[in-house]
């Protein structure tokens, strides 16, 4: 038992050094192309004697997430095991894998190894899928003189290409799916189409743009954008001379209630003095005869009062508020 388990870790260990080999790709590369149901064939190919190795295998990873299977394998130089009856396919020797009336279930990576040996061999397949669910994105309504953007995008393998037309007739774009204009002109309404194509056909979408001119007379009855800005600064400009002439107002007003109370308070605070009046004086017509309380009383000139009375003494307020200069004391 343990001579058998040395010889056959000898046997290992010899192919390892000897079995120096290198696996080949398909010459179709390592990325495959196949329209759906068709028949591909994946041709690997060696440097050496392949059938020294112990076991070839062909294993399937789906690019959709689902775990990787074994699809099939040889033991020395026996014949074909299947280990997989998913998928239709075959295997020729020495190292052929046969896809037969293949579908999207059969997109992903397929793999060839020799045990013991070399590093596998990888294939990427993919499986041609016409263009669907092309869509072209356009506005509903744009305006003379705005920017114009289309957009158009499809699923397909291989990837699609573009084609971007006006009115069916004017081809406006080719190999690319977006369409920029910075100007929008009033010719520019109309039918814009996008047609999405690969190896198996096409795929299109259509939609239309209706192109609207800034002016009183326009479909929409609306305003332009400069009118529409020119109001909004008209409005602005109104309000703040509204708030202007308000807080001018307020301001006039409260200055003139300064000044009144400024006027009751000199008022207030004017000094009354008292000036004797002698029967002489009001004789020299010193003060006026608003001062004269006799001729006040009798309706006329003030009368001589008699010697042995003792003069009267008359009192009247002056503002000095009204005078230029307050009186002294004394003759002048």
């Amino acid at each position: 038992m343990l001579n058998r388990f040395g010889f056959l870790l000898v046997l290992g260990f010899s192919c390892l050094l000897l079995c120096e080999g290198k696996i080949f790709p398909p010459s179709n590369g390592t990325g495959v192309t196949i329209i759906p149901g068709s028949t591909e064939k994946i041709v690997w190919s060696f440097d050496d004697d392949i059938k020294s190795f112990t076991i070839r295998t062909w294993t399937f990873t789906p690019s959709d997430g689902r775990p990787q299977v074994g699809l099939a394998r040889i033991q020395g130089d026996g014949d074909v095991q299947i280990l997989n009856t998913s998928y239709e396919f075959a295997v020729e020797k020495p190292a052929t894998l046969l896809l037969e009336n293949v579908n999207l279930t059969y997109n992903g990576t397929y793999e060839f190894s020799l045990l013991p040996g070399p590093r596998p061999s990888e294939v990427m397949v993919y499986i041609a899928e016409k263009p669907n669910k092309t869509k072209i994105e356009v506005p509903k309504e744009a305006y003379v003189g705005e920017k114009l953007d289309l957009n158009c995008d499809s699923e397909g393998f291989p990837p699609p290409n573009f084609t971007i037309t006006h009115n069916v007739t004017t081809n406006i774009a080719s190999n690319q799916s977006r369409y920029i204009k910075d100007k929008i002109d009033y010719s520019d309404a109309g039918l814009y189409e996008c047609v999405a194509t690969n190896i198996l056909g096409n795929d299109t979408d259509s939609d239309n743009l209706i192109v609207k001119v800034w002016n009183a007379d326009s479909e929409s009855g609306g305003l332009s954008p400069g009118a529409i800005a020119g109001i909004c600064v008209a409005v602005l400009v109104l309000v703040v001379l509204v708030i202007f002439s308000v807080v001018y107002y307020e301001k006039k007003k409260n200055e003139g209630r300064n000044r009144f109370d400024i006027g009751e308070r000199e008022k207030d605070t004017s000094l009354a003095f008292y000036i004797a009046v002698k029967d002489k004086k009001r004789e020299e017509n010193m003060l006026p005869a608003s001062f004269d309380t006799d001729a006040m009383k009798q309706g006329g000139e003030s009368k001589k009062e008699p010697a042995n009375r003792t003069p009267q003494t008359e009192y009247a307020i002056i503002d000095f508020a009204k005078t230029a200069n307050a009186p002294r004391d004394g003759p002048a």
